[in-house]
């Protein structure tokens, strides 16, 4: 069963960080979808296994853009 979160990214500010965000966590097996509303700074990844919610943090802090807080 696949697992959902929502999510802001504060340091997003450009199309470029949107590509590079985008890329890190295509870049991961098991993601199924990334949307990324730049305006909003919000970002939604869907996953299955073998993907983590650790790993898909792990990962944004590696590319220099931590994850906030989910929300709902």
């Amino acid at each position: 069963m696949a697992s959902r979160k929502s999510f802001r990214i504060p340091k997003i500010c450009c199309e470029n960080c949107v590509a590079l965000v985008r890329q890190a966590l295509d870049g991961l097996t098991g993601i199924q979808s990334v949307d990324i509303v730049l305006e909003r700074k919000t970002v939604t990844v869907t996953w299955d296994n073998p993907a983590t919610w650790q790993a898909i943090e792990r990962q944004l802090d590696l590319t220099g853009y931590p994850p906030g807080p989910p929300f709902a």
